[in-house]
């Protein structure tokens, strides 16, 4: 599992503020730490599932930055506001072995049915998707779908792009 411990990535935040477009207010927050709207404003956003999302973003960076020794916090470089310096970034990876508490075979039938039970779930009536979703499976259909058909770039990035390869001497693909 890789995942942000925030309600949203801050690049779909940065996305929204590019293409000018509002934010719900649990996105993110401004300087003084008040909700906004306002994309442009956003300064960080705010943790997945309020308190409880807060205490489990907090034993990740605790993990990820005490732990290795690298920046936390307001010590990291922003990578969207800085391409000069490093970002001072600490990962954490734990990596479990099923084998060692249950036989894997056993584990491994345990998963599909777990997951098989969740897939047979009846799904709400204003689910998008028309059936119950195990995380990560629209990602992993949508990665199918751009290897096959390509990847969507928004105008104001793809114009962004072109205009960085052009000061690099880097054609714009199609010229």
């Amino acid at each position: 599992m890789d995942m942000a411990t925030s309600e949203v990535a801050f690049g779909k935040v940065r996305a929204a503020a590019e293409a000018g477009q509002m934010i719900p207010p649990n996105w993110a927050v401004d300087e003084n730490g008040r909700p906004v709207t306002d994309a442009r404003l956003a300064k960080a956003v705010t943790p997945m599932s309020g308190a409880k999302g807060y205490a489990i973003g907090l034993m990740i960076e605790l993990f990820s930055s005490a732990l290795s020794g690298m920046a936390y916090g307001p010590g990291i470089v922003r990578k969207f506001d800085d391409w000069e310096h490093p970002q001072q970034l600490g990962y954490f990876v734990q990596a479990i072995d099923p084998a060692a508490f249950f036989p894997l075979d056993e584990f491994k039938a345990g998963v599909d049915e777990i997951l098989d039970d969740i897939s047979r779930q009846p799904a709400a009536e204003d689910n998008p998707f028309g059936r119950v979703l195990i995380p990560g499976e629209p990602e992993h259909e949508r990665k199918a779908q751009r290897l096959k058909e390509g990847c969507p770039i928004a105008p104001v990035i793809a114009a962004q792009l072109r205009e960085l390869g052009e000061r690099h001497g880097v054609p714009w693909p199609g010229n």
